[in-house]
């Protein structure tokens, strides 16, 4: 029961620095006015941060991708906020909920920190930094980026696109997972 309540307590630390530098990355991009704003697995404060830098936005925070259909069914954003959650499973529907020349920000656990005897939830096994990279390029964002930092001893990758090129189509997931 300690080792749960250990292992919970980091994944909340994680989750908490993960979701201040989120907010952060965000609050760099030079003339951005969102309308809409869909927040994934963000923590409070980091939520709250988010509302004071864009008062006028809608901002849609939802806990797992289940619960976006149910939110905002088909309506489109202009930015995506995605903090630890599973994206090879969500990627495509997230891309699809973003607006032509939105702004997608994530954050993932990668493979360094799998472990086959304890799988960790919410990491993508085998894929690296380069990996995602190249994802973003084939489902047709604009001049990707993606980064890495470890956090309390976990491998996270951070990534960011804008856009989508206008003839682009998300068939990808399959092919990288």
């Amino acid at each position: 029961m300690f080792a749960d309540y250990t292992v919970m307590k980091k994944t909340h630390k994680i989750k908490h620095h993960t979701s201040k530098e989120l907010v952060g990355r965000l609050e760099c991009i030079i003339g951005l006015k969102p309308k809409k704003i869909l927040v994934v697995n963000l923590d409070v404060e980091a939520f709250e941060l988010l509302q004071k830098k864009f008062p006028s936005a809608v901002l849609y925070k939802v806990d797992t991708i289940k619960e976006i259909a149910k939110l905002i069914s088909n309506k489109k954003v202009d930015v995506i906020i995605y903090n630890l959650s599973d994206f090879k499973i969500d990627a495509e529907m997230l891309i699809n909920r973003l607006k032509a020349n939105g702004v997608l920000l994530f954050a993932v656990f990668v493979g360094e920190n799998y472990d086959k005897k304890k799988q960790v939830q919410n990491q993508i096994k085998d894929l690296e930094m380069h990996d995602l990279g190249d994802l973003l390029l084939r489902i047709g964002l604009i001049n990707p980026v993606v980064d890495q930092e470890y956090v309390y001893n976990r491998c996270v990758v951070y990534g960011y696109g804008r856009g989508r090129l206008k003839n682009s189509v998300p068939t990808f997931v399959e092919s990288y997972f």
